[in-house]
């Protein structure tokens, strides 16, 4: 089976929690999570690349965006493009 790969977007509450299901499901191989603000992953979370920024050329098949509301519509016009 084909994973799919996966980049979360956000690691607050419910991108922690985010986090934790997908790396519980065998579906998603989580290829990086992108946050500004946090430094480290969460204790539980097996161990994936945190970056501040989307790094150039990091090819995936899902995004998941768990940062504030606020933030949504610029983020997703930005990975469309």
């Amino acid at each position: 089976m084909t994973k799919i790969r996966t980049c979360l977007f956000g690691l607050g509450h419910m991108g922690r929690n985010h986090l934790r299901i997908l790396q519980e499901d065998t579906r998603f191989e989580v290829l990086a999570v992108i946050d500004p603000v946090t430094e480290t992953l969460p204790p539980t979370a097996q161990s994936v690349p945190l970056f501040k920024q989307l790094p150039e050329g990091l090819a995936f098949d899902l995004a998941v965006v768990a940062a504030p509301t606020e933030l949504h519509y610029s983020l997703v016009t930005d990975l469309l493009q």
